[in-house]
């Protein structure tokens, strides 16, 4: 088998018009960061000047927020086209790059740029896991459930052009579960809106369990963010002058407010505040402010934070302080089911 051998490779994605931020969070790493070509916008080849585990270790602990994923390229291989050809030389490329103990849980992720007629990433992980499987270590489908594992061995694999790239690595290590969290939530059905899924997405990333008790949805309508909080328990108080989806208002666990966050006068804290309004980031942060009154002392609040300027930075170097009057900053992530925003999760300040 021909392959190039690059153990201080990675591909490194982001949304494309983030790709420059993202770029520098990694630079911050390694001054002297080497991009070695761009397969689409926003997905990267680089190559870094580090060992590539204290690269890696050190991109964990900064905890980038334009970064959306990063898989070690360890492993080069060119491609034919033909499936079983292909499949054969990606399975051998895949044992010669890792080898795993037995009992070991293991996840394939196989990402395709440009699609191939005879085979698709499906096909390949379910090639490379069987083989794993079968020599003693545990496969687990990483695009079938919830719940986070960031401990989790994951063999990566990027493929495009007819080129084959390959690494083993943990989740915590690649930055996220998954290489493509549409893939996750794809198997849930729209209930009512696409936001629902940034909010899925959100507790997921962050590994936050929702707390039961009352939760606060500020600028509720449609209702996507309400209906994910009911149908986990809590008791929602949902705020917004406009409606509501009948699916949403006919649960017994949702009470509309019709009326301007301004005029809501609560009774008692909640557990929880969410607040996915479409208004200036700095408005929001103010709102929010005036909001933590009626969140619990320690309770977390989840916002989106809408990248309204060309210089993403510069505005949460604008927000986030406006925020810190009221709040713990706990985490800042641009995720997949974003669109021009950052989610951000927060704790009420003791």
């Amino acid at each position: 088998m021909s392959a190039n051998t690059h153990p201080n490779r990675f591909i490194a994605t982001a949304a494309p018009f983030l790709s420059k931020n993202a770029w520098r969070e990694m630079a911050q790493i390694d001054a002297a960061l080497n991009p070695i070509g761009e397969f689409s916008d926003g997905i990267t080849l680089i190559e870094t000047s580090l060992a590539a585990a204290q690269f890696s270790a050190a991109l964990h602990q900064a905890d980038p927020i334009f970064v959306r994923h990063i898989m070690p390229a360890t492993t080069e291989l060119q491609l034919s086209g033909s499936r079983d050809t292909d499949l054969a030389k990606i399975l051998a490329g895949a044992q010669d790059t890792c080898t795993l103990p037995a009992d070991t849980k293991f996840s394939v992720q196989c990402r395709v740029i440009g699609g191939n007629d005879e085979y698709n990433a499906k096909d390949v992980e379910v090639k490379i896991g069987e083989a794993f499987a079968a020599a003693g270590a545990i496969a687990n489908f990483s695009d079938t459930r919830l719940e986070v594992d960031l401990a989790q061995t994951i063999i990566s694999v990027f493929l495009c052009n007819q080129r084959a790239y390959i690494g083993v690595s943990t989740a915590a290590q690649n930055l996220n579960e998954h290489c493509d969290e549409y893939r996750v939530f794809s198997r849930f059905p729209r209930q009512v809106s696409r936001a629902e899924f940034k909010l899925k997405e959100a507790l997921r990333k962050f590994d936050l369990v929702l707390p039961g008790g009352r939760a606060l949805d500020a600028g509720a309508a449609p209702g996507g963010w309400t209906k994910v909080l009911a149908d986990a328990g809590m008791e929602v108080a949902a705020v917004d002058p406009g409606a509501l989806l009948d699916k949403v208002t006919s649960l017994p666990n949702v009470e509309h407010y019709p009326m301007k966050l301004e005029s809501f006068k609560p009774a008692g804290a909640f557990d929880l505040l969410v607040n996915d309004m479409n208004i200036d980031p700095e408005d929001s942060a103010r709102l929010m402010v005036q909001l933590a009154p009626h969140l619990k002392p320690g309770a977390h609040a989840i916002l989106t934070i809408k990248l309204v300027i060309r210089n993403p930075q510069k505005l949460l170097e604008q927000t986030i302080p406006i925020l810190k009057e009221a709040y713990d900053v706990l985490r800042l992530k641009h995720l997949f089911h974003n669109r021009r925003e950052v989610t951000a999760l927060l704790r009420r300040n003791l």
